[in-house]
């Protein structure tokens, strides 16, 4: 295996593939890339000429029985997820996942089966596990840094966006059309605007925030629950959301999100680790997002507080190196091909196996679901009138919004 490349093929060339995968992978001398597939022909034709990929699809299934990639990153919007996974399981092909793993808890469990049963990895995207600081934070944790820790709280915070049925957006939308881009695609507003997607902030931020938190302190949780609200009627789904999970230690962690907010986090997750003997934060922003050429650069922010820090409100910085060669979207593609070509994994002392697998999507996914199951019994119980109200609101929804084509 010294000598062999791992031969990696792509699902869905959007922005995730463009900024925060292949720009790894093509500087990866372990790595051949061999096909791109994507039905927006000016989307795969960009990827394909800027990462020299000479393998150009419409069609996901021809792909990959044409340039038989040992691995396949799905890039694709989560409803599309289950079929693609089962597609390359089938065929003996090792496959990347974007989160949200999927519509729902029972995709999740047929995707993991048949890749165990395949016996090929199921690698979910989630990033912060690879972070510098957040692995600062595991080590504190189960190093015995912080004593002994009861609590874990975390949260994704993002100003409110103009209203998508608004005149400012549309005028928006049409000048960002006029240099060629669509701007509900750019900004990924499909996640909230799409009936396909089963769910909003919870199942695209919540996945995230549970991920780091199982993360941290190495347990899944055995109990759990949560509320979602929307608060807006231009969207089909929620903007705010918040779950709580007990773990058999007796730790509990919360994650919290809202995108209707004006508090100071744009893209990023915030959380605490409460210990008795001391506690750390840290703030992690992920500078991809705001098309920053150095946002390799932006560390992750700890402060740990100690005995004093009641008093005195202050936390000390601990340092995080910084930099392309450990920047978290570059080791989380390197952990995928390393897995694929058998080599070590273990790169921070927690294991080869620390990276989000299938089963932790899973584990996450239905906390999710729970969330939405009590959320749709509180619905049953409205009157029918509100009920037909908020049906004739989301079809109106549906019709402004513009999906092009369907997956084949």
């Amino acid at each position: 295996m010294a000598n062999k490349k791992a031969r990696i093929s792509l699902v869905g060339c959007g922005r995730i593939a463009k900024e925060g995968h292949l720009p790894y992978l093509r500087e990866n001398k372990l790595v051949e890339l061999v096909g791109a597939m994507d039905v927006n022909e000016k989307n795969r034709a960009d990827i394909c000429a800027k990462f020299d990929i000479g393998g150009s699809y419409e069609d996901a299934e021809k792909m990959l029985d044409e340039t038989r990639p040992d691995g396949v990153l799905l890039c694709t919007p989560n409803w599309i997820h289950k079929d693609l996974t089962l597609m390359a399981a089938e065929r003996g092909i090792h496959v990347f996942c974007e989160k949200p793993m999927a519509v729902n808890s029972e995709q999740c469990e047929q995707m993991t089966t048949a890749c165990e049963k395949a016996g090929v990895l199921l690698q979910m995207g989630m990033a912060k596990r690879f972070d510098q600081g957040i692995v600062k934070v595991k080590k504190m944790f189960s190093g015995g840094e912080l004593g002994h820790v009861s609590q874990i709280m975390t949260s994704c915070l993002n100003p409110p966006s103009p209203r998508f049925d608004s005149v400012l957006f549309e005028t928006a939308k049409k000048w960002a059309s006029l240099f060629g881009a669509d701007l509900e695609e750019k900004l990924g507003l499909w996640r909230m605007l799409d009936p396909r997607t089963g769910g909003g902030l919870m199942l695209e931020m919540g996945t995230h925030l549970l991920d780091l938190i199982y993360f941290i302190c190495g347990e899944t949780p055995s109990e759990w629950n949560g509320f979602i609200n929307k608060s807006r009627d231009d969207m089909i789904w929620e903007n705010q959301g918040s779950m709580l999970v007990k773990f058999p230690s007796g730790l509990i962690a919360s994650a919290d999100m809202n995108m209707n907010t004006t508090a100071n986090n744009l893209i990023g997750e915030n959380g605490f680790v409460l210990g008795e003997k001391s506690s750390v934060s840290f703030s992690l922003i992920n500078g991809m997002w705001f098309g920053l050429p150095f946002y390799h650069n932006i560390p992750t922010i700890l402060l740990k507080y100690g005995t004093l820090s009641p008093l005195t409100g202050i936390g000390i910085p601990i340092p995080v190196k910084t930099g392309k060669s450990v920047y978290m979207y570059k080791r989380q593609m390197d952990y995928f091909v390393d897995r694929i070509l058998g080599r070590d994994t273990d790169y921070f002392g927690f294991g080869a196996d620390f990276a989000a697998l299938g089963r932790d999507g899973l584990a996450a996914m239905r906390v999710i679901d729970t969330v939405y199951a009590g959320r749709n019994k509180e619905m049953e119980k409205e009157e029918p009138a509100g009920a037909a109200k908020r049906a004739v609101k989301a079809k109106a929804v549906k019709k402004r919004v513009a999906v092009k084509k369907k997956l084949k």
